[in-house]
């Protein structure tokens, strides 16, 4: 069984990809896409690039968008909704990371509304303004670094003066998410341990977070227990069945997303915007990630023990320092001077998390002087 209905319609196997993404065109009739790609494609992403053309059953009705920046600007959405109507486009297709595949979220709302999109974000009160009309519909296939968007609700928006939003809403969620496993085989090491802590941190905090949802708590367990066995192991030997573990835990922690964002995502947006730059998320939250566990594990005292068995802590109050043992073993940077971030704009960071957490369902709202401090204690 290869197709799984939960939020969306999901593709999971090894070398689906082809198979999938055709069968899904010419069941829904769907026969002029656009395409979302990085315009820089290293071999195995053009090697996914092609397999993707191979998908298409009129390969010379697919119109291409290559996405020169790495961060999903305003204009860049514009860009590609103006092409999608300009070629009278029938669906979006958006293969990659999470950046790309928010920008196919992005443009669906333009193309529906023809309108900016500041009216849509979260701040705004958005949510429902985005399925007043119908949004075309877009097929997603990401590759190692692409989960959090694939089969989420959410989707990050950078607006042209450089400031920061989220869009969310049910109808955002791609209409058919491609997993392949093999699109992950060969990814190196830092990448594959920087996303495998991005499962990690997804998982963990939307099983801690207290908004109810025992699905997603199941979904988010389960999710954390795949990548905290499995990343070591894939990181010592890169096979199917690692890979295929590994991404059945972002899966699940994307899909764990229902319960909402956690702190580490927000806080690594708000690094992001202060600094005018891309940041890795997954070597930021393996530096805040044990620093937010500290701070929000009080309220979850029944889920404590579970973890507790999983990382192999000495009880309850052994987690934060069994999580940073863990973490110790990953080919990542364990402080912000490592990894290029200064300290001079981190007082900027906490003001936007801390702003974004105050508009954000389901965080708890915590002022900037305790993100500031942790952040600090993170040089």
């Amino acid at each position: 069984m290869t197709l799984i209905t939960y939020i969306t319609r999901v593709h999971f196997a090894d070398e689906i990809l082809d198979e999938a993404l055709r069968s899904e065109l010419e069941i829904n009739n769907k026969c002029r896409p656009l395409l979302i790609v990085d315009k820089i494609r290293d071999p195995s992403y053009e090697d996914t690039f092609q397999r993707v053309l191979s998908g298409v059953p009129k390969k010379h009705n697919v119109q291409l968008f290559e996405v020169e920046d790495n961060l999903p600007y305003e204009n860049t959405a514009i860009q590609i909704a103006n092409k999608f109507r300009e070629q009278d486009c029938d669906i979006l297709l958006a293969m990659g990371s999470n950046n790309t595949i928010d920008l196919g979220k992005l443009s669906r709302v333009i193309i529906a509304h023809d309108k900016p999109l500041a009216p849509f974000t979260i701040a705004e009160g958005g949510s429902r303004r985005i399925g007043e009309k119908p949004l075309p519909e877009l097929y997603v296939v990401p590759n190692i670094m692409g989960f959090c968007s694939a089969v989420s609700a959410h989707a990050k928006l950078v607006h042209d003066d450089g400031t920061y939003a989220r869009l969310m809403c049910r109808k955002l969620v791609p209409t058919v998410t491609i997993c392949d496993p093999t699109l992950t085989t060969g990814a190196e090491l830092a990448v594959t341990a920087s996303t495998g802590v991005d499962a990690i941190a997804r998982c963990l905090e939307a099983y801690l977070s207290p908004n109810y949802n025992p699905p997603a708590d199941g979904i988010a367990f389960d999710g954390l227990r795949r990548a905290v066995k499995y990343l070591p192991k894939v990181l010592e030997e890169d096979n199917a069945q690692h890979r295929r573990e590994m991404m059945a835990a972002s899966l699940n922690s994307a899909l764990a997303l229902q319960k909402g964002l956690g702190m580490t995502q927000v806080i690594g947006d708000g690094l992001e915007e202060a600094y005018g730059e891309y940041v890795n998320l997954g070597s930021i939250r393996r530096i805040i990630l044990p620093k937010v566990v500290a701070m929000v594990s009080n309220h979850n005292l029944e889920k404590l023990d579970a973890l507790s068995n999983l990382f192999n802590a000495d009880g309850r109050s052994g987690i934060v320092n069994a999580i940073e043992d863990y973490f110790s073993r990953l080919p990542l940077a364990d402080r912000f001077s490592s990894i290029g971030i200064t300290n001079q704009k981190l007082s900027d960071a906490a003001f936007i998390a801390a702003k974004a957490m105050s508009t954000s369902p389901g965080l708890e709202v915590i002022d900037s002087g305790p993100i500031e401090e942790m952040l600090l204690g993170s040089f």
